[in-house]
């Protein structure tokens, strides 16, 4: 899959931090990805006002206003796939506002549904087993990217998700039926902000979709310590809440294991707020602030 063949989408939620990182990715995409604008297509919130994104609009970014998921913002990308406005047989990578892109993307995607695993576990390895069984879905264990701890096997990081045309009719039937089906657990409640990633492995489970798993530079975290395994040159980085009101990513100060690797994270926040020094210039241009 050529990336020329390739639309880009995140779904953006009616918060002033939140358009403001939208943004942040479009710019990122457009300027230092080498994405054609017109394969960007940010959803938004309904009260939205277009000029509340004057950055993206300039860039000739598109906007469509998209319904949200009734108390599940997380999953609100979802909606992206089901209402977005791409052609017939498109190919699609959902990004999470708080992605940033430091250089060009690759030319060339896999023929799957690809992401990168979670970096840690979001819950308790047996809650999941029982899931799994109850559900009727097979059920295989991975080491998390960061902590090397037990995970489902398709247990995905929500940053990134690239979904190949050839799947994409069943994900926007399989992807949302199976968060249906978590919102009827009332024992997983205290996991419903991770309901997107965990419906997407059962999903992946059950229909047993070619699934292919990316490398961490195309969902590098900057907010953890790092093993000296892992290669510190992103091309995507989720810098989730780790953003200064300066608009520049913090440094990392501590962790609860591997803390002797901080540096290796503090030199990718580095290389991206050198982007992002660029960023608030061109969006001050727009007189934006």
């Amino acid at each position: 899959m050529e990336l020329s063949d390739i639309y880009f989408t995140a779904f953006v939620d009616d918060r002033p931090d939140l358009i403001v990182e939208a943004e942040r990715l479009s710019w990122s995409l457009v300027r230092l990805g080498g994405v054609s604008p017109s394969r960007i297509c940010l959803h938004l919130a309904p009260k939205i006002d277009f000029s509340r994104l004057a950055l993206a609009r300039g860039l000739g970014v598109r906007l469509v206003h998209t319904p949200t998921w009734p108390g599940l913002p997380t999953s609100n990308k979802i909606h992206a796939l089901k209402y977005g406005d791409f052609p017939s047989g498109s190919s699609v990578l959902i990004l999470d506002c708080d992605t940033l892109v430091l250089r060009r993307l690759p030319k060339h995607f896999p023929a799957a549904v690809a992401g990168k695993l979670a970096d840690k576990p979001i819950g308790q390895l047996s809650v999941f087993q029982d899931l799994f069984q109850q559900a009727g879905v097979p059920f295989k264990v991975a080491r998390a990217g960061v902590s090397g701890e037990a995970i489902p096997s398709h247990l995905l990081d929500g940053g990134v998700y690239f979904i190949h045309n050839v799947f994409m009719e069943e994900v926007k039937e399989e992807w949302p039926k199976w968060i249906r089906y978590l919102m009827r657990q009332s024992s997983l409640d205290s996991l419903k902000w991770h309901f997107d990633e965990i419906a997407m492995a059962l999903a992946i489970g059950a229909n047993s979709w070619a699934f292919k798993r990316l490398p961490p530079k195309y969902n590098f975290p900057v907010n953890l310590a790092l093993p000296l395994s892992l290669d510190c040159r992103p091309i995507i980085v989720h810098y989730r809440e780790h953003i200064a009101r300066s608009g520049r990513l913090r440094r990392v100060r501590s962790s609860s294991f591997l803390a002797g690797n901080l540096p290796r994270a503090n030199r990718a926040a580095s290389r991206a707020n050198v982007s992002l020094n660029q960023f608030e210039k061109a969006r001050s241009s727009t007189g934006e602030h």
